[in-house]
Parts: structure tokens; C-alpha cells; sequence
């Protein structure tokens, strides 16, 4: 359990809508985009601080400084996605229509993160070169040995590569260095487990 940064109760802290929060802070972010609040401060300390929600309840807390805390801690309104566009995606899904190809959607988020990976895919054939999977052995004739040195040398400049991913990715973009470097190391097993994948990877 942690301290959620935005009502300072002891719970589960999750990423919500480009944020770090609790879920009940996240519904409350959630329901006042949705509902397009327009709140107003209470002006009372009491109602106001930090620690409002736990001293007093969420029902007399001041509503305005608690979505102001949330969008401080990094929520944002255009990561709320529209209720009626889901459930308008869903009736697309069940009814099965044939769709033309002129007639799909634009998909922005994905798009850019087609461009990301891209980047980084450039970015990995100049740092690594375009045959950077031939290894050899010591007994091999050639040059590409696989030592501990380049071994070690290989992997901090995957971390590196890793790391630009989140500084071009959509949403991701947007987080916190803390952040980033965060989900850099919870990426790390996975990303280099994917690596055998890269060479397969057409550079575009």
C-alpha cells in the first residue's frame, strides 16, 4: 500500500489518465470530465488541505482543489475517453459489418506509435550496424565477438534505446522523468527479451 498523492489515503497507486493515483481519485477525475463539473472552491482550510478527504470525508472535501491536485499530479481531461464513442465501438464490434478500407478510422495514437518505433529502430541499426545479430565465437574467424565487454557495452545501449521509446511514445511522452525511468526498469526483462525480434524488424 502507498500514499496516494492526491487525497493522501493508504491505497493501491496506480498510472490513470497520465497520472499517479488511487482509484477513487481516478473515478472522481473520471466523473468530473465526463460530467464537465465546473466546481467551486469552498475557500476552507479545513475543506481544502491535502489531507481534507482523510481528516473529514470525500462528500465534504473541497471538490475543486481535488481535481486541481489531480490534474497537478499529471491526470488530463483528453485521456477520458468518451462513454458514448465506447459504446459506439462495441456496436461496431457485435454487429460485424464488413468495413472498406477507406472507411477505417484514424487511429493518431497508434500512428505515432508506428513513428516511434521507427526512431528507435533507425536509432538501433547506426548504434548496433545492420548485421549486429551475427555474433561469433572465439574460434570463429571474423570480428563480431561476443565478449563481456561488448556484451555490457550492447546492453546500456539498449537501456538507452529504451529509454528514447518512452521520450517519443504517445501519452508516454508526457510523464515525468521519474516516471519514465520508472517504467524503464519494470520494461527492461521484457525489451530485451523481444530483442531476438529486431532483426526481423525492416527499417523503413
Amino acid at each position: 500500500m502507498q500514499t496516494c498523492p492526491i487525497c493522501k489515503r493508504e491505497a493501491v497507486i496506480t498510472l490513470n489518465f497520465g497520472g499517479s493515483s488511487c482509484n477513487g481519485c481516478a473515478a472522481f477525475f473520471r466523473r468530473s470530465v465526463r460530467g464537465e463539473k465546473d466546481y467551486k472552491c469552498k475557500n476552507v482550510e479545513k475543506a481544502c488541505t491535502e489531507m481534507a478527504i482523510v481528516l473529514n470525508t470525500a462528500i465534504h472535501a473541497c471538490k475543486k482543489c481535488r481535481f486541481d491536485r489531480c490534474v497537478k499530479e499529471g491526470m488530463k481531461r483528453g485521456c477520458v475517453r468518451d462513454p458514448t464513442a465506447q459504446k459506439s465501438e462495441s456496436e461496431e464490434v457485435v454487429i460485424h459489418r464488413p468495413v472498406k478500407k477507406e472507411e477505417l478510422p484514424d487511429t493518431p495514437i497508434l500512428n505515432q506509435m508506428a513513428d516511434t518505433m521507427r526512431i528507435v529502430l533507425r536509432l538501433r541499426k547506426d548504434v548496433f550496424g545492420a548485421n549486429n545479430n551475427q555474433i561469433k565465437g572465439t574460434s570463429e574467424p571474423g570480428t563480431s565477438y561476443h565478449t563481456y565487454k561488448n556484451h555490457q557495452r550492447n546492453f546500456v545501449s539498449d537501456v538507452a534505446l529504451l529509454r528514447k521509446i518512452f521520450d517519443f511514445a504517445p501519452i508516454l511522452c508526457d510523464l515525468s522523468d521519474d516516471h519514465k525511468e520508472a517504467m524503464v526498469k519494470n520494461s527492461m526483462v521484457a525489451y530485451v527479451s523481444q530483442k531476438p525480434i529486431l532483426k526481423f524488424a525492416v527499417y523503413f
